[in-house]
């Protein structure tokens, strides 16, 4: 497993999401499970792809599959939802994390952008303004000088 997530990251790393693909799918078929960085590696390549539709998917796969997201996987499937203009699969993804206290603020720039592209700028700025978006007695998520560029 480890070997096939070396190479998956590193066709992410080269923008190769079609490449990543292939080798993913060859894990299953010579028995190698795929865990939870295999599937955030490979959503991550599909996000900087523009692939966003096949990293959700994927992402419905890892949990269907009983592998439980981290704060990678969360932040890669937000990433293409952002990269996507899928401003409402971000918010919906970001709320998730928060509910699995998985949030961070790269998770809260990137869904900030998705709604920025998305020209939802007026849900963009309530996620600036109000940083925690879902007070919840949780760790506050405080908007950065990357969050306002």
């Amino acid at each position: 497993v480890v070997l096939f997530n070396i190479v998956i990251s590193a066709c992410d790393k080269g923008e190769q999401w079609s490449r990543a693909l292939a080798i993913f799918r060859q894990m299953g078929i010579r028995g190698a499970e795929p865990n939870v960085v295999s599937f955030s590696a490979m959503i991550s390549a599909l996000a900087k792809g523009g692939r966003w539709d096949l990293a959700l998917l994927l992402l419905d796969e890892a949990r269907a599959g009983n592998v439980t997201p981290n704060i990678f996987t969360y932040n890669a499937a937000i990433s293409a939802c952002e990269r996507g203009h899928q401003w409402s699969g971000a918010l919906q993804l970001l709320t998730e994390a928060r509910s699995a206290s998985l949030a961070d603020v790269i998770g809260l720039n990137a869904a900030i952008s998705a709604c920025s592209k998305a020209l939802q700028w007026q849900r963009a700025l309530l996620l600036a303004h109000r940083g925690a978006f879902f007070p919840t007695g949780a760790v506050r998520l405080e908007p950065t000088a990357v969050t306002f560029n």
